[in-house]
């Protein structure tokens, strides 16, 4: 049996049936309240809504959530997820992204819902506890959610550091000749000194950090587009007709081929907006909301962002066919990085150097993609092993984290296959929190109803949260200035 089989198995069929059914009990929230749900978030971003407690802002915990959600592998995976699986693998992707937008949605609320909240004003959610807290009130669920925590920490080095690192020195090594070993000196140098601040500073970082290298990725990403502009029609009727195609990327042919390229885009979906694998939740719950409802609604915007950004990549990728067409064995990281090449012209002095400048704009922001989703995971990782040990070893992970920062371009030899395990690895931490959603769900179906029938929200432990003055909170800043 191999990896894919396992993968659709214990990942992609259970997490599709959840999908279907949180879209169920939530009324489809991500069709039938999309405007009020861009109003509250998108919309009023500059606004406070103070809650009881929380240290940063809903804005702020989905900057952090975004940048742990779409690193390198929106880039690099959605061009590996066309290689394997053809342009159709795009529409898959779209099928299980929106589905994916109330799975999301149903997390980051019982993030919120079962989070603890400490004297201090700290807080601590995510998976590990709503799985703890909500699941059943017993040891068996106790285990269940620590094993959550030790898988997370296990994952967040491997696909929130290694994986990522390694693919930004490579990409610089390659644009601009410059050694790993000084390029991951001097990252590890930047991370350390942004953890070191907490989530505080993690949230300041994330809200500066990810909005700008979206920007540039995008002012890339449609350069390109827009430079290949004749074959956008032919490219985009690519995903739809391939979609549904006897005839694939991958190997065989009729139903088995079909079946592939569905499994490669629920896939891609899945590691694109990490739905279902519960990560991002961590710092959702670390919002300060009146309403674990309204910070559900961050969930849905943190999907639509990241589909939009693999969508943009996909787009741009299938817009060059010369770079994919028939290519699937070629790496990933080299296809991305021939599709940006394109945009000069082979021959003259100027467009050579539009071309390099392309590459080499490509490669900044797979560096600043990958800083974001390593100083998000290294968060994830803090917050899990608090769970465990308590605040005490905080210090400790960070040091080994920033130590593996460095070492990260000699320890992943072969990008593709580490990246390949990594996945296999994040399926296995997801089961946990599978199994928890399944459960939870009539805790998500009561708390939607409430929010939208105007009730009171109360925290399950509220009479022991209120510990610390609300003067404290009322001094806080939480806006973007």
């Amino acid at each position: 049996m191999n990896l894919d089989l396992i993968r659709s198995l214990i990942l992609i069929v259970p997490l599709l049936i959840a999908a279907i059914l949180y879209t169920v009990i939530s009324g489809g929230i991500q069709f039938a309240k999309l405007p009020l749900i861009f109003s509250e978030t998108l919309g009023a971003i500059r606004e406070r809504h103070f809650g009881s407690s929380g240290q940063i802002s809903a804005y702020q915990a989905t900057m952090i959530a975004l940048c742990g959600t779409v690193g390198t592998g929106s880039i690099v995976g959605i061009t590996g997820g066309i290689l394997l699986g053809g342009p159709g693998t795009i529409l898959w992707l779209w099928v299980f992204g929106v589905l994916a937008m109330a799975l999301k949605y149903g997390e980051v609320t019982l993030a919120q819902h079962l989070r603890r909240i400490y004297n201090d004003g700290s807080i601590l959610g995510g998976p590990f506890l709503y799985i703890a807290r909500g699941v059943m009130p017993n040891t068996f669920a106790k285990f269940l959610g620590a094993i959550f925590a030790v898988l997370s920490i296990i994952a967040a080095f491997a696909i929130g550091n290694l994986a990522q690192i390694s693919g930004a020195t490579t990409a610089l090594e390659a644009s601009f000749d410059l050694r790993p070993v000084f390029t991951s000196l001097l990252l590890a140098i930047v991370v350390l000194v942004i953890i070191g601040g907490g989530a505080t500073r993690v949230a300041r970082v994330a809200q500066v950090l990810f909005p700008l290298m979206l920007a540039i990725y995008t002012i890339l990403v449609l350069g390109l587009i827009i430079k290949n502009i004749a074959v956008l029609p032919s490219a985009l009727s690519s995903i739809f007709i391939g979609a549904f195609s006897l005839k694939s990327a991958v190997a065989g042919g009729g139903t088995f081929a079909i079946i592939s390229v569905i499994s490669q885009g629920f896939a891609r979906s899945i590691f694109a907006t990490n739905a279902g694998l519960g990560v991002s939740s961590i710092a959702h719950a670390q919002a300060q909301v009146d309403h674990p409802v309204r910070q559900g609604f961050w969930g849905v915007v943190e999907v639509f962002v990241a589909l939009m950004i693999s969508t943009l990549t996909a787009v741009a990728v299938l817009t060059v066919p010369a770079v994919w067409q028939g290519m699937q064995e070629a790496i990933p990281a080299e296809t991305i990085t021939s599709a940006f090449r394109s945009l000069g012209q082979v021959g003259t002095t100027f467009n050579d150097q539009f071309a390099s400048l392309g590459t080499g704009t490509l490669a900044v922001v797979i560096t600043l993609f990958a800083v974001a989703t390593t100083i998000a995971w290294a968060f994830y990782a803090e917050e899990a092993l608090g769970h465990l040990f308590g605040d005490g070893m905080r210090w400790t992970l960070r040091l080994i984290w920033v130590g593996m920062v460095f070492l990260a371009p000699f320890i992943v030899v072969e990008y593709t296959s580490f990246v390949v395990s990594a996945e296999f690895l994040l399926a296995i931490m997801s089961i946990p929190n599978i199994v928890a959603l399944f459960i939870l769900m009539p805790t998500v179906q009561n708390l939607t109803r409430g929010f939208f029938r105007g009730e009171p929200y109360q925290a399950p432990d509220m009479p022991n949260q209120r510990t610390t003055s609300l003067d404290a909170y009322d001094s806080m800043e939480f806006n973007l200035e």
